[in-house]
């Protein structure tokens, strides 16, 4: 491990450089960023080829594979992101409060870097380019801990964005990724507090459970949910359809993608016959309620295990 302590130094020694980098700069960055992963689309799309033949001769189940497979498209939405993300108000020094005391004492609160933060994630591509995006936006430097799913994908994604750095005269070990993909990797970067700020794990509830156990340095779990969405008596049919089809057809697999629609009756009486329809022919399979059922042939009652 002494190489890779090594390596955590210097992403350390990187952090302090970065927290003080002229917002300017930062965002120019961003954009550059962006460029660079444009420019290299089809260098990011053949790793993602090599990592899907990969997984497939592994016999990865569809529900990962489909989350592995990038597109074009795909790669375009993680250029904007970073776009999006070069245009957000600059949260560092931002002042949050300010007093002055009557024997010349200043307190204010402000925001501050956290210094390095490292990102635990399962085979997601696109979470290389927000993660560089989110910590380049808040002064941060990165460790990416991914999944060997995605490595040939993740690294030259990485690869590509240290370009942008290298590019603008900027520190490459502000990105760094950690090519040994094992669990043992991760628990041993979940115990380098000197050089981790926190971790932010994603991933298996076996494999978060184990990096809980293990980390003495700070974690953020995004842990297992029920992602919902409340249709309102008020709704507008036509939003209330783009956003649940935005919710879960382009990824339905996502960690973030819609599993629960709640909708209120009066909604329901108008318009749950067109939207389940929507849904059925967008290849969705539906299970409800009993007064679901009710609506429209589309919907299956839901049982325990689904």
């Amino acid at each position: 491990m002494e190489n890779l302590c090594d390596k955590l130094n210097k992403v350390k020694e990187s952090s302090r450089k970065l927290a003080v980098l002229d917002s300017e700069i930062r965002t120019n960055i961003l954009f550059s960023m962006a460029d660079e992963i444009r420019t290299h689309s089809a260098e990011i799309l053949l790793a993602n080829q090599k990592d899907l033949s990969i997984a497939k001769e592994n016999n990865l189940d569809e529900s990962r594979l489909s989350i592995l497979t990038l597109t074009a498209g795909n790669v375009e939405s993680m250029a904007k992101s970073l776009e999006q993300m070069a245009k957000l108000p600059d949260p560092v020094g931002e002042r949050i409060s300010y007093s002055a005391r009557k024997d010349g004492l200043i307190i204010e609160k402000k925001w501050i870097p956290l210094g390095v933060v490292s990102v635990v994630y399962e085979a997601r591509p696109d979470v290389v380019t927000d993660s560089a995006g989110i910590c380049m936006r808040t002064g941060n430097a990165l460790i990416l801990c991914g999944s060997r799913h995605s490595f040939n994908t993740d690294l030259a994604t990485a690869n590509i964005l240290k370009k942008a750095l290298s590019d603008n005269n900027i520190d490459t070990d502000f990105i760094t990724y950690i090519e040994d993909t094992s669990h043992d990797m991760k628990i041993f970067i979940a115990r380098q507090k000197r050089c981790v700020d926190l971790m932010i794990i994603r991933g298996g509830v076996p494999s978060v459970d184990s990096l809980i156990s293990a980390a003495t340095v700070p974690y953020i779990v995004a842990g297992e949910g029920n992602c919902h969405i409340f249709i309102d008596d008020s709704a507008d049919y036509e939003m209330a359809a783009d956003i649940v089809i935005n919710s879960k057809v382009p990824r339905p697999k996502a960690c973030n993608a819609a599993e629960t629609i709640l909708i209120s009756r009066a909604w329901a009486d108008k318009y749950f016959e067109a939207l389940a329809e929507l849904l059925h022919d967008n290849g969705l399979k539906l299970f409800g309620c009993e007064n679901a059922v009710k609506f429209t042939d589309h919907i299956v009652p839901a049982e325990e295990n689904h």
